[in-house]
């Protein structure tokens, strides 16, 4: 029987996967089966609903992003915890548009809730 992590080692894990570029090993790794990921707004052709709902299907939302757009660079920080159920980072990412070879930089804030060493639910905060 695995243990199951704390919530600082759900973040320490998290930050570390998307540092090293592992972001399918981090879903497969840390998510809840019926984990929730909700963005600030939909964007058509990628997430058509602002909450997805199942790692599957989070899967698929993320696949569809890194079809439309490729991360140059991604920074994100430490984690912020909060109590033993949550906790926050930031990311600053260099991103290329591929229909229009546009290339921009996003900022954002994500808040995790961690039940029973899995991630449950992510959100997604953007600057305008």
């Amino acid at each position: 029987m695995t243990a199951t992590r704390s919530l600082a080692e759900v973040a320490e894990a998290y930050v570390s996967f998307i540092r090293t570029g592992q972001h399918e090993e981090c879903r497969d790794t840390l998510y809840a089966e019926n984990a929730s990921s909700e963005e600030p707004s939909a964007l058509e052709g990628v997430c058509d609903e602002i909450v997805t709902t199942g790692i599957e299907a989070i899967k698929q939302k993320s696949n569809r992003f890194f079809s439309y757009f490729d991360i140059e660079h991604v920074t994100i920080s430490d984690p912020f915890l909060h109590g033993n159920e949550a906790f926050a980072v930031t990311f600053t990412y260099k991103v290329l548009h591929r229909g229009s070879g546009e290339h921009f930089d996003s900022h954002e804030i994500a808040v995790f809730t961690v039940e029973g060493g899995k991630i449950m639910r992510e959100v997604f905060y953007q600057q305008p």
